[in-house]
C-alpha cells in the first residue's frame, strides 16, 4: 500500500498545485489548467498499455519503473516549465504516476480474494486519501518555504524516499534469504 500512498502524494499535490505552478511562472489560467489536462491525459491514454506491460513482466518491476519515470519528469519540470517540453513531460508524468495506481489495483487483486480483497481495497482507499491530503499539504507548504519549484521537489523528495525504502527492502530481503 506504501506504492499507492506515494502515488495519492502524487496526485494530491499536482491537482492542487499544478495550474498554481504555471500562473507563478508566467502563464495564463487558461494556459495553466491546460497543464492540468495535459497531465490528466497521460492517464488516460497509456493505463492500458501500462497495464499490458505489468501483466506480462512483473508488477513489482513495473511499479518501481513507473516511480523512477515519474521522479525523472518531476526533476525536469523546473528546467522544462518555459518550453514546449513541458506538454510531452507532463503527459509522460501522467502515464508513470498514474501507472502506479493502476498497477497497484492490479497487484492487490493477485495477491487477495473474497474478504481479504474487500478489507484490502478498503485499506488501499484509506492510504490513498491519507496521501492525497498529505500531498496537497506538503506541495503548499514546499512552495511556502522554497518558490515555486518547491512544489515538484517536494514530491520529487517524496519519490526518491520510497525508492530508497524499497532499495533497502530489497537488499534486506535478500540478505535474509541468502542466510
Amino acid at each position: 500500500f506504501s506504492a499507492i500512498y506515494h502515488h495519492a502524494i502524487f496526485d494530491g499535490g499536482m491537482l492542487g498545485f499544478l495550474s498554481i505552478y504555471g500562473v507563478r511562472h508566467g502563464m495564463s489560467l487558461e494556459t495553466s489548467a491546460l497543464l492540468v489536462t495535459v497531465w490528466a491525459l497521460g492517464n488516460v491514454f497509456f493505463q492500458i498499455p501500462i497495464g499490458w506491460i505489468a501483466d506480462r513482466t512483473s508488477k513489482r518491476g513495473t511499479i518501481i519503473a513507473c516511480v523512477v519515470g515519474t521522479s525523472i519528469c518531476l526533476a525536469a519540470v523546473p528546467f522544462a516549465i518555459d518550453s514546449v517540453w513541458i506538454w510531452p513531460l507532463l503527459l509522460f508524468a501522467g502515464a508513470a504516476g498514474f501507472g502506479i495506481y493502476t498497477v497497484g489495483l492490479a497487484e492487490l487483486g493477485d495477491r487477495f480474494a473474497g474478504a481479504d480483497l474487500v478489507a484490502g481495497t478498503a485499506s488501499f482507499s484509506s492510504a490513498f486519501g491519507l496521501g492525497a491530503l498529505t500531498g496537497a499539504v506538503l506541495c503548499g507548504f514546499a512552495m511556502d518555504a522554497f518558490g515555486p519549484h518547491g512544489f515538484p521537489g517536494s514530491i520529487l523528495a517524496v519519490f526518491l524516499g520510497y525508492l530508497v525504502i524499497q532499495f533497502v527492502l530489497r537488499m534486506r530481503r535478500r540478505v535474509t534469504g541468502a542466510e
